[in-house]
């Protein structure tokens, strides 16, 4: 028997001194196992915990399943009495276990992570673009823009809500075509956030092009972060990301991205749309933009909506993606990537070792209608930017939205999800959180599935990171130090604001 479980996962506090004698009551949570080489993961749908067994190890999991206490399980399986305290001990301490009825982490406690609190305000500006990009998601309609009394409501009924913080988030179309309203919203916000108490941080999601030097000043000035859409090399970039004359974006993005030396910030996170065209090359991606000296990137996977909708053949195929993304993993394993947050994966890896999931995109349930609100350029509000469907509606800025949140039948829809999913009893659902229900609205026309190629690459990645955190000290560190970053990040940001 060769367990290789966790032990406490890095930022937990666990009783270590948890005795085990002959009377001790042990119970194991139902739990689901996935092969992963000559070891088993042992994973708990009901809390995310989980460790790493050999075949054995599995095989006395099921006896623990079927005894009551310690001394029982010592007759059943003619094992030495340190050897079971020392393999039940490494179950309690990752979670799959509990000892005279205490678990490291409780389904009451885990709970808690979904507080209903908006934290998260997508601003839709405008569906107007000087781009024509093939894959967008918005429609190809008479363009609306926002008014800044519409936006000025909205930020001021989000911070309402009882957390302590707020980010805005203004995407279009592209915002940057917006760019004094975004400055009126932003010198409102503060102005906002400051008689409440609370903080206001601000974020641009922009195709870049329209970036100079007056707004980037502002940018600076105003600490509000910057994310630009760029889909890798040239080649693979100016195959869809297109001005209305056909001629690619990519070069003048990377002149676009010196303005930020100017104003002496960090270069901007990117967005990289993953598409049939670039889901075999997203580790030489990462790469080229590490040497670029960008410190963050995030894959976000095309899904058939707006102008889109007409582009199904750019859906990656989830077999290539998650064979990118553990060639990835192989990459930081082996010291080639280092310097650039890979956003996807480290979410992931937080979902792996916390019990707390902080990523509202990647739990169940989601942040949708919870944490999450997006209002369109008309006062529509949403659960998401992307769930803009009129079934999704949840009001208008111009009404007590925020007082019917909970209430309202479509997040409670959203919340209950998972309950009519086939992964309803799945040992990763909480660490892939059941799927995107906008992907699926989109893809399958409900969100009462899952969207097939996102389930593929959960079922191969999770298992394959769990292994690689549980043996590999780089895999670890790289994780670690990103989470350190941010946490500095958050420190310095605040100390500026």
């Amino acid at each position: 028997m060769n367990e290789m479980g966790t032990g406490p996962r890095p930022f937990l506090k666990v009783d270590l001194d948890v005795e085990v004698c002959m009377d001790s009551k042990i119970d194991i949570a139902p739990f689901s196992t996935f092969k992963q080489r000559d070891n088993y993961i042992l994973a708990v749908p009901e809390t995310s915990a989980w460790c790493i067994l050999d075949s054995q190890g599995v095989e006395l999991a099921h006896e623990i399943e079927q005894t009551q206490n310690f001394g029982e399980l010592i007759q059943a399986t003619q094992r030495s009495p340190e050897d079971l305290v020392s393999f039940v001990h490494t179950l309690y301490c990752c979670g799959v276990l509990s000892i005279n009825g205490k678990y490291v982490v409780n389904k009451a406690q885990f709970e808690t992570y979904t507080k209903p609190w908006l934290t998260m305000l997508l601003l839709h500006l405008t569906d107007r673009c000087n781009m024509k990009c093939d894959y967008c998601y918005t429609p190809a309609s008479e363009p609306t823009v926002m008014q800044f009394d519409t936006a000025q409501r909205a930020v001021a009924t989000a911070l309402r809500t009882p957390a302590d913080f707020l980010l805005v988030i203004f995407h279009g179309g592209e915002p940057l075509l917006e760019f004094p309203l975004i400055q009126k919203v932003v010198d409102f916000g503060y102005e906002a956030a400051e008689k409440v108490s609370k903080k206001i941080l601000f974020r641009i999601q922009s195709n870049g092009t329209l970036l100079d030097e007056e707004k980037m000043e502002f940018i600076a000035r105003h600490y509000v972060d910057v994310w630009i859409s760029l889909d890798g090399y040239q080649h693979i970039n100016d195959g869809c990301r297109r001005f209305p004359d056909g001629s690619g974006s990519f070069e003048m993005i990377l002149k676009k991205l010196e303005l930020f030396e100017k104003v002496n910030i960090p270069l901007p996170r990117i967005v990289t749309t993953v598409t049939s065209l670039n889901s075999s090359n997203l580790p030489k991606i990462v790469l080229f933009f590490q040497k670029m000296g960008i410190k963050g990137i995030k894959f976000s996977l095309f899904f058939p909506k707006g102008r889109g909708h007409a582009k199904s053949e750019y859906t990656p195929k989830g077999l290539e993606v998650a064979a990118s993304y553990l060639r990835i993993v192989d990459y930081i394993e082996q010291g080639k990537i280092f310097e650039i947050a890979v956003e996807n994966l480290l979410q992931y890896m937080s979902n792996i070792l916390l019990f707390d999931k902080i990523y509202p995109c990647l739990r169940d349930p989601c942040g949708a209608g919870l944490n999450i609100v997006a209002v369109e350029p008309g006062g529509d509000v949403y659960p998401c930017d992307c769930l803009n469907h009129p079934s999704f509606r949840l009001g208008d800025v111009s009404e007590d939205w925020l007082s019917e949140l909970r209430a309202s039948d479509v997040v409670k829809t959203l919340v209950k999800r998972s309950e009519s999913l086939q992964c309803v009893d799945c040992g990763l659902k909480l660490f892939c959180g059941c799927g995107c229900p906008n992907r699926a609205f989109w893809s399958c026309g409900t969100i009462e599935k899952v969207e097939r190629e996102e389930c593929i690459i959960s079922r191969l990645v999770i298992p394959k990171l769990m292994y690689k955190i549980a043996t590999s000290p780089l895999i670890r560190k790289y994780f670690e130090e990103w989470r350190l970053g941010k946490e500095f990040e958050k420190v310095e940001l605040e100390a500026a604001l």
